[in-house]
């Protein structure tokens, strides 16, 4: 509930694509340096929940976590997901400084399928969207061509 109150948009969509990984914030480790991934997704708006998207249009959402940099692992948060081509997910996105939409952290992205209204996630969301939580932070405004595709 905390996630969707936080958050500027929430809402169910399909994954059309997974169009790669990004790496950022790298760190160096004893000889090694490490990137945490970041999975570029093009996801088809079902239902919006909070906030406007268009619904039944493209939009593309940078999701932290991803395969890593070598190798076959996958680096996810924990009580989240890796998100598959055709799966159906409720996500809780943020818009960056640059206008982008980013999932992130615990419960951004929750599985769900076609009958997503019938899930305890989605209800959840719907009675959550209108509450406020007392930390405040910046907040930015969507940039279409940063989401939309």
């Amino acid at each position: 509930e905390n996630v969707v109150s936080d958050a500027d948009y929430t809402f169910v969509a399909k994954v059309d694509k997974v169009l790669g990984t990004v790496y950022k914030f790298p760190v160096c480790l004893e000889d090694k340096t490490v990137s945490m991934p970041y999975t570029k997704i093009r996801l088809k708006v079902v239902k919006n929940v909070k906030g406007k998207l268009k619904e039944g249009k493209y939009i593309e959402v940078l999701k932290a976590g991803g395969k890593e940099k070598k190798g076959s692992k996958y680096i996810v948060y924990d009580n989240d997901v890796v998100c598959i081509k055709g799966g159906t997910y409720l996500f809780s996105t943020y818009v960056q400084k640059d206008g982008s939409l980013l999932a992130t952290g615990a419960n951004s992205t929750i599985k769900t399928n076609k009958n997503y209204k019938d899930n305890v996630s989605y209800s959840k969301a719907c009675s959550s969207k209108s509450k406020k939580l007392t930390k405040s932070r910046s907040r930015y405004k969507i940039k279409n061509s940063k989401v939309y595709m």
